[in-house]
């Protein structure tokens, strides 16, 4: 398995490495069908990928090809300066397969596109992974999601939701997925389909948040609409325990305090995105009423401590290309200065790209879970890689992107003091 991987600024430069895959290739005797193009844009003007969609059909007629909005792009395990990112897996391995499908999604076909990705696994037995890119808000997704946890045990699940926030100053803010099985869309999911006796893959994630104060039960919710807990106003609990008042500041700060809600005896987070009406906040994925949840926020030694273990074990597993699909809210966190900081050391292991999402999925056990605020790290090799194992490192943190959010956690404490009248 071999990944390239490209900034994309001028088209002069995207022949250049285009050309240079085709050498690669050519040399090795490796088919086109073998050749998978990932394409990462963070601007949702559909314009601005049409011109690198055509040069790769024209240099490489039958290589395969995916493509999805972004909120950034990652590349060579950091946050691209480019709006537009390329990766590029050449698999090697006579024995490994690939197949992309791109099928609708939304709420009148949802139902029937989960089906015939269940047929088309069934019917294709060499299947051990399927990655999803796709579009999240128009139709019940979790709902999707559940349907397709009935995929044989044996098969891993991963991927990420496009984003629609328009970081490169577009005239649109909708997101979109696209592939050569499929029209760029915005209603949509695409899937890729691997599998081979020598291909392996290890699929993993963590957060780092750490939750906060009392559960809180939703009392009232509508699909992605969190309308009250414990009776009172969504819009209110965060005022009266962050002390974020102005309407600037909530959304810049409740992005990076995700509620943590516990379904089912499993957890998960939940972004929230911007005010609703009636006092009400708008999330990134659906809660449902009876569900407890707490306020969380980032906490900079769980992350650090959560991203050695997840190093060393992706060390273990030898990876020749890693691809990460990283919230969107862990940059809000972060902060572009910083953002890198828990991308770049899996780089040292093997060539890691990815994208900012608007929501992550990842099957644990038999159940395929939509998470937020987390990062799903994705390791793959073609037989038993490279016999020495390599050394990561992991950067000293800084505390100057953080002073905000350290006065909203000061605000919490104070409230719950004066709730227990301490």
């Amino acid at each position: 398995m071999k990944q390239f991987q490209y900034s994309y600024e001028k088209e002069f430069g995207l022949n250049v490495w285009l050309r240079r895959i085709q050498a690669y290739c050519s040399a090795n005797a490796i088919p086109e069908e073998k050749i998978l193009f990932r394409i990462y844009s963070d601007s949702t003007s559909v314009s601005t990928i049409g011109p690198v969609i055509s040069r790769i059909r024209k240099k490489l007629p039958q290589a395969l090809y995916t493509g999805s909005s972004t909120h950034g792009n990652i590349i060579h395990g950091g946050l691209a300066h480019s709006h537009i990112a390329l990766s590029c897996t050449v698999f090697e391995d006579s024995s490994t397969r690939l197949k992309v499908l791109q099928l609708p999604l939304d709420s009148l076909t949802q139902e029937e596109s989960a089906s015939f990705l269940l047929k088309t696994v069934r019917e294709n037995p060499w299947v051990r992974a399927v990655e999803m890119m796709s579009t999240v808000h128009s139709a019940a997704i979790d709902v999707f999601l559940e349907r397709l946890s009935s995929l044989p045990d044996s098969v891993q699940f991963f991927g990420g939701g496009a984003h629609g926030t328009d970081t490169a100053g577009g005239d649109t803010s909708r997101a979109f997925v696209f592939s050569g099985s499929g029209a760029v869309t915005q209603h949509s999911a695409v899937f890729i389909l691997y599998g081979g006796d020598s291909l392996h893959v290890q699929s993993r994630y963590f957060a780092g948040w750490q939750e906060m104060g009392r559960p809180m039960a939703i009392t009232a919710a509508e699909g992605r609409v969190l309308k009250e807990l414990n009776g009172i106003p969504a819009r209110d609990v965060y005022k009266q325990y962050l002390g974020i008042s102005e309407e600037k500041d909530f959304t810049n700060l409740a992005k990076v305090f995700p509620f943590s809600v516990e379904s089912d005896s499993v957890h998960f987070l939940r972004v929230v995105v911007s005010l609703a009406e009636d006092g009400g906040l708008f999330l990134a994925s659906p809660v449902k009423e009876g569900d407890l949840c707490r306020i969380s926020y980032g906490n900079h030694g769980i992350i650090r401590e959560c991203l050695q273990k997840e190093l060393a074990q992706m060390r273990e597993f030898r990876p020749q290309a890693i691809q990460l699909f990283s919230c969107a809210a862990r940059e809000s966190f972060w902060g572009k200065a910083m953002t890198s900081n828990e991308t770049f050391p899996f780089e040292t292991l093997a060539p890691t790209s990815g994208y900012y999402t608007s929501a992550e999925f990842l099957r644990t056990r038999s159940k395929i879970f939509l998470h937020n605020s987390t990062l799903v790290i994705v390791g793959m090799r073609e037989g038993v890689g490279d016999p020495v194992l390599k050394d990561y490192f992991v950067p000293e943190e800084s505390s100057s992107r953080h002073m905000m959010i350290n006065r909203s956690l000061a605000s919490f404490i104070q409230e719950q003091d004066r709730e227990h009248g301490w």
